[in-house]
């Protein structure tokens, strides 16, 4: 089980670019979970904290569950832009 300290969390799939964009986070002060789903059938999408710098790529159809270091969530598409399934939950 996962313990946070308030109920809020947000659930938004935001078609992502070939330019790099933040995510939206919503109203939630601190993320502390973040899932991802790459919905696109073809080209693969990154995924990181900070502008420029990327620990998550998700190939087509590919998912990440697990804590987030920061307030920031930036995305970009590798080939062409992609929707991306993103539900957030406070800290």
């Amino acid at each position: 089980s996962v313990d946070v300290s308030a109920s809020v969390f947000q659930n938004i799939v935001q078609t992502v670019g070939t330019s790099e964009e933040s995510v939206s986070v919503g109203d939630i002060a601190t993320v502390g979970y973040m899932w991802a789903k790459n919905l696109d059938a073809t080209n693969y999408v990154r995924i990181g904290a900070a502008t420029g710098s990327y620990a998550i790529k998700l190939k087509p159809g590919e998912v990440f569950l697990g804590r987030w270091a920061a307030n920031t969530i930036y995305a970009i598409a590798d080939t062409a832009a992609c929707n991306v399934e993103f539900i957030l939950f406070s800290d």
